[in-house]
């Protein structure tokens, strides 16, 4: 019984810790200088020795956009100056970037004498989204059949002569 109630906390704290939001407080996001292709490889296994997110493609003679949490960013610009792959830091925080990003705006009811709550000054929810395209869908099904009419009434009226 013991035992039991023993699992049922442990199953009970896990599902609150999964429920906090994942921040990004002190991860450090670098743009890394790739010269050549090997450049590019190296980058790519050092990925699966030390946990990092490619926020950007490895491309031979582009910069590369690489985030690395706190306790990694040492063994990371070690490994890259130990290869001579020049770097810069881009952000020595994350979450302030994204902390200072535009929020989505929440969905909002439909205001009245609009079909459609859509703008394209705030980022969207997916309601709102899927709402504009039931709109659209609306519109184009009345254009469509519009012009339908129209080329319908157009060529009934053509007549073909030949000689």
């Amino acid at each position: 019984m013991k035992l039991a109630v023993a699992l049922v906390l442990a199953a009970l704290a896990s599902l609150a810790t999964a429920s906090e939001p994942v921040t990004y407080h002190n991860f450090k996001a670098y743009h890394v200088h790739l010269q050549s292709e090997n450049e590019a490889f190296y980058l790519r296994d050092l990925g699966r020795s030390i946990p990092m997110d490619f926020l950007s493609g490895l491309k031979k003679g582009k910069d590369s956009t690489v985030m690395v949490g706190p306790e990694l960013a040492e063994r990371f610009t070690a490994a890259l100056e130990r290869e001579g792959i020049s770097y810069s830091l881009m952000s020595s925080d994350v979450q302030k970037l994204l902390d200072a990003a535009p929020k989505m705006a929440p969905h909002r009811p439909l205001i009245a004498g609009r079909d459609h709550n859509m703008d394209w000054e705030n980022f969207q929810t997916t309601d709102t989204i899927y709402e504009w395209m039931d709109h659209l869908e609306g519109e184009i099904c009345i254009f469509t059949t519009l012009c339908c009419d129209y080329m319908i009434k157009l060529f009934a009226s053509c007549y073909s002569y030949q000689r």
